[in-house]
């Protein structure tokens, strides 16, 4: 059996796919819901566990739905796992080769007032713990710790940190947990991440006997009249080349933060001298203060298009072992590197005492490969962004669509559901009467889109799929096979047509994949874009429409289509239930899926939450859910409520007369996916409040 691994890049681009799909042009609507008001169980361990039986899944949770709302692309975010700085703390550095790393604390978040600051460990002080907490005012202006534009600095304890975004304080409450934060992404550090730069090379052994170092200032006679060979001071080896393949680096003074590589050492009787690489920019003078160290020498297979360039750092109280490795240059675009301290001609001050020759021990340096496109490039791949939040509030009734009443011990989210009982009023668009260009027809499909017209005159021949044009026209470089096209006469307001392209059978000439019923020499042709679907139950009358199937994209001031009856009209208003006026808007922001009891009652407010309906001819029941005047919202209901019995309440006694309305759940309960579902200890809604709940997904 083959051996395979789905790393966790995967996982988090799944989340960001599914993030994505919110906010697409053919994009993906969720919904989250509460439902089950009469749940028992008062305790965890009393919580029944949510089954994936399709009964249980697909119709009692739609039997036990009460109302949701949409959520929006601010409502979801991409979870990495949660490590609060504190002192004392071994950080984990970030490690190329760490096969465990996506488990370790590598990664801090730390709370300065009104943000918190995530900063990712690229080095931890050989393994000490942290006693320095890294600061964002620090990341931006101490040039003394970190080299500008890079994000990245090292505190007083040897740990370099890596700036990686910041979480504003709202953000951080509305999705963050014990467990998990967000990610918030920084594009200035995103589009400053430095491809395949070497921000640390690694100590994994320490060596020994580095002796070719020197720490001092020049003065007038260490600086020679040839700028590329500097005197050393008195007591350097004379050995020749001795202080060869070191580094040259300006730390104060005059010409500070230069380096160059030394490429030969030598003595005379004026003293010891090194000979650089080639000419600094600004040469030093006796205020200038220099170091002369190992180089680490950066290996790759040619893929860099800048080198790296780093020295070592020698602790002389341990026999001058390599303590850590200095970037210098960072170098660009390596995705393969190896490291190795380079030494010079070794003799007796190489280690061992006078007149004794000992080699230098090498040390093992290591150069860290960043993730792709460097350190900060994706935030969410680089931490381990393996979790999804889901974040909801619903506020009180929710703009009326429920009374914030009773309880709910069930929590879920839908995908894609579709709308039922609702109704659009329209516009003809011919001369601005109501009613339609052409008459809708009982159960076709419609679909609403927006048009753009295609300069020119076109001609349609009756049963014929050929569109001509009869202007000069380049119809291959406009059209697609595929593409959806809307065609209308200008004299005559029912011939109107809504198909795709078949096929560009020339430059001034289309092919469509339906026959237009009708002959026209002066035709528009528009691009046509859909962007919602529903099906038609009932066409009342020539301007209102009720809609058995609806996706939530319908909106209003855009134009529909029949499929079958090619019926053309403009939506002026959408209801649902009859819940809003002529002229509103219903935006699909939130439902209602209790079955809706419209009549006359008498004592309304005497009716008991939770207590049973029924009907004793048709044996239709359900359970009250609350009560706003003389409407009564209903769940769990199993038979058809027939509008000519009256409906008993079992507890209270109380009567609903016959000849009331009824308005079914505002969803189609055939539709959507269940794609998360929980029981929980039943939760109390008042009018007065707000309820928030935060869902975390694994991957």
């Amino acid at each position: 059996m083959a051996k395979k691994i789905v790393p966790s890049d995967f996982k988090t681009h799944l989340i960001e796919q599914l993030i994505e799909s919110v906010d697409e042009p053919a994009n993906t609507v969720y919904y989250s819901f509460v439902g089950d008001h009469v749940a028992s169980g008062d305790t965890q361990e009393e919580v029944t566990e949510p089954t994936p039986r399709l009964q249980d899944l697909n119709v009692e949770t739609y039997r036990n739905m009460i109302f949701g709302k949409r959520l929006n692309s601010d409502d979801f975010s991409v979870m990495v796992l949660r490590y609060d700085w504190k002192p004392g703390v071994v950080y984990d550095a970030y490690d190329d080769l760490d096969i465990n790393l996506a488990d370790k604390q590598f990664f801090v978040a730390v709370n300065e007032a009104a943000f918190i600051h995530v900063y990712k460990c690229l080095s931890n002080a050989n393994g000490n713990p942290s006693t320095i907490q890294p600061t964002f005012n620090d990341v931006r202006f101490d040039e003394d710790l970190f080299e500008r534009g890079d994000d990245y600095y090292q505190t007083a304890d040897e740990y370099q940190w890596k700036y990686m975004y910041s979480i504003d304080s709202q953000t951080f409450d509305k999705f963050s947990t014990q467990k998990y934060m967000p990610v918030v992404a920084n594009n200035v550090i995103e589009d400053n991440a430095q491809n395949g730069s070497i921000d640390v090379i690694k100590v994994d052994s320490h060596g020994q006997f580095y002796n070719n170092t020197i720490s001092s200032n020049f003065n007038e006679s260490t600086i020679t009249g040839n700028p590329l060979i500097y005197g050393m001071p008195q007591g350097s080896s004379d050995i020749e080349n001795f202080y060869a393949n070191t580094i040259l680096h300006l730390i104060e003074g005059k010409g500070a933060g230069q380096f160059k590589r030394v490429t030969r050492s030598f003595a005379n009787n004026f003293g010891t001298f090194v000979e650089i690489e080639d000419n600094f920019q600004v040469n030093p003078n006796i205020t200038t203060r220099f170091e002369l160290s190992p180089e680490v020498r950066v290996t790759s297979d040619g893929s860099q298009t800048i080198g790296a360039v780093a020295r070592a750092i020698v602790n002389a109280n341990a026999s001058n072992s390599v303590h850590r490795v200095e970037v210098l240059e960072p170098g660009l675009n390596y995705n393969f590197a190896t490291a190795e301290v380079l030494v010079g001609t070794q003799g007796p001050n190489s280690g061992g005492s006078a007149g004794e020759i000992a080699e230098v021990i090498s040390a093992d340096v290591r150069p860290i490969i960043p993730p792709p496109g460097g350190h900060g490039a994706n935030s969410a791949v680089e931490l381990g962004g393996r979790a999804l939040s889901i974040h909801t509030e619903f506020n009180q009734s929710e703009s009326n669509t429920i009374p914030a009443e009773n309880t709910f011990g069930q929590f879920g989210i839908i995908r894609d559901p579709l709308f039922a009982n609702v109704e659009i009023r329209i516009i003809k668009q011919s001369d601005g009467l109501s009613g339609a260009d052409g008459e809708f027809v009982n159960g076709e499909n419609i679909y609403q889109f927006t048009k753009k017209r295609l300069f020119g005159d076109f001609t349609v021949t009756a049963n014929s799929a050929n569109v001509v044009s009869t202007d000069d026209l380049d119809l291959q470089n406009e059209l697609a096979v595929g593409d959806f096209v809307y065609l209308t006469n200008d004299t005559n307001s029912t011939f109107n047509y809504f198909t795709t392209v078949q096929n560009v059978i020339n430059s001034n000439a289309i092919q469509l994949a339906n026959t237009p019923n009708w002959s026209a020499s002066n035709t528009v042709l528009y691009y046509a874009t859909p962007s919602a679907n529903a099906v038609i139950n009932q066409v009342l009358t020539n301007d209102n429409i009720f809609l058995r199937e609806c996706d939530n994209k319908l909106v209003n001031d855009r134009l529909i289509v029949g499929e079958l009856s090619q019926a053309v009209a403009n939506v002026q208003s959408i209801n649902v239930n009859d819940r809003l006026s002529n002229n509103a808007v219903y935006d699909f922001g939130a439902f209602n899926q209790t079955t809706v009891i419209d009549g006359s009652i008498s004592n309304a407010n005497d009716l008991i939450k939770d207590e049973l309906l029924f009907q004793e001819l048709s044996g239709a029941q359900g359970f009250i859910h609350s009560v706003s005047g003389n409407r009564v919202f209903v769940t769990r209901v199993s038979g058809e409520f027939d509008t000519g019995e009256p409906i008993i309440a079992n507890t209270s006694g109380i009567t609903i007369a016959s000849n009331f309305a009824k308005y079914d759940g505002e969803l189609d309960p055939t539709s959507g996916n269940i794609i998360y579902l929980q029981n929980d200890i039943p939760v109390t809604r008042e009018g007065n409040r707000s309820e928030e709940i935060r869902v975390i997904l694994e991957f």
